[in-house]
């Protein structure tokens, strides 16, 4: 895994987000001229229609922030264990008694 991997899931990720709630808001703008020709019970479950679309896009919205705020805090450790890594392999080079591994 590269170390722009997370970055980069969290930049399609967010894209993905926000290019969800844009559609689910598209569905209700488009059904809304078809919702006005209802009348008794077919308008009121259309205005449920219309209330459980802005829930189903809140409830995207704050999973996906949790998802973002997970892969954040994935991509800060990830970065961390690469900076670990690499300064305990120049500890141990540095601490290698080179000269004893080569051939004479």
């Amino acid at each position: 895994m590269g170390d722009q991997t997370l970055s980069t899931l969290a930049d399609q990720t967010q894209g993905a987000g926000d290019e969800l709630r844009d559609l689910v808001s598209k569905l209700v703008t488009a059904a809304d001229p078809l919702g006005r020709t209802f009348q008794g019970q077919a308008r009121r479950t259309f205005d449920e229609f219309k209330r459980d679309a802005d829930d189903v896009a809140n409830d995207l919205d704050s999973a996906l922030t949790r998802i973002l705020g997970g892969v954040s805090g994935l991509d800060k450790e990830f970065g961390q264990g690469v900076t670990d890594m690499a300064a305990e392999t120049q500890r141990q080079r540095q601490s290698a008694d080179i000269d004893q591994a080569r051939f004479r």
